[in-house]
């Protein structure tokens, strides 16, 4: 059995635009697995993929981190 925990965060926020971004269960998995896995996240406000390094958590911790 895997003992692996749900991740907390699923909401974040894409600083150029200010727009907040929801993480699918499986995609906060795999950033919970392994943050820096990922090089683009979607913005939907910018409507186009994006880096990963201009996305931050709820928190303020970059995404990836």
């Amino acid at each position: 059995m895997d003992d692996f925990v749900r991740p907390v965060r699923s909401l974040a926020r894409h600083t150029p635009c200010d727009s907040i971004v929801a993480l699918g269960r499986s995609l906060a998995e795999d950033f919970a697995h392994d943050p820096r896995a990922m090089a683009t996240m979607f913005c939907v406000h910018c409507n186009r993929e994006r880096p990963v390094e201009e996305f931050s958590w709820a928190d303020g911790q970059a995404v990836g981190s």
